[in-house]
């Protein structure tokens, strides 16, 4: 892709066209695996909701089975558009999917940022078919094994 310098406004403006690509994808995943979630016991607080206010991120909140509805039993599940300049600022529109799960009190349970801490870990977010390849890798999670990490 062109490596022209972009303003903040022109990089936002990429960012939020994926987000817009992406957004009910998202949505959709976190919902199937809240739904196999429901299925196996567990509470599933609510649908997915957003929280852009430090990026772009979709969460679940859900409840281990057979427990009180307590928040030291609460398991949060995100899935980010992880920006490349919030986190080391090595490519300007560069950007990765991550889902994980985190335990109450912020113990990572388990999840997937593919290529996390290697060179290929940014793709370029102007490179719709690499982005698209990227969301793949995250929306065919094992989500079985995700649970299994989260029992």
């Amino acid at each position: 892709m062109d490596s022209e310098e972009l303003s903040e406004q022109q990089v936002d403006t990429v960012i939020d066209a994926v987000k817009s690509r992406y957004e009910l994808r998202i949505v959709a995943l976190l919902t199937g695996i809240g739904a196999q979630l429901k299925s196996q016991g567990w509470k599933v607080a609510d649908e997915p909701y957003e929280l852009t206010d430090s990026g772009y991120s979709w969460w679940i909140t859900t409840y281990r089975p057979g427990r009180e509805e307590v928040e030291d039993n609460c398991v949060d599940l995100r899935l980010e558009i992880a920006e490349s300049r919030l986190y080391d600022g090595d490519m300007q529109t560069g950007i990765n999917f991550g889902l994980e799960a985190v335990e109450w009190g912020g113990r990572p349970l388990g999840g997937i940022t593919p290529y996390n801490f290697t060179d290929e870990v940014w793709v370029d977010a102007r490179d719709a078919a690499a982005v698209e390849k990227r969301f793949r890798i995250v929306d065919q999670v094992d989500v079985e094994h995700l649970i299994h990490l989260m029992s």
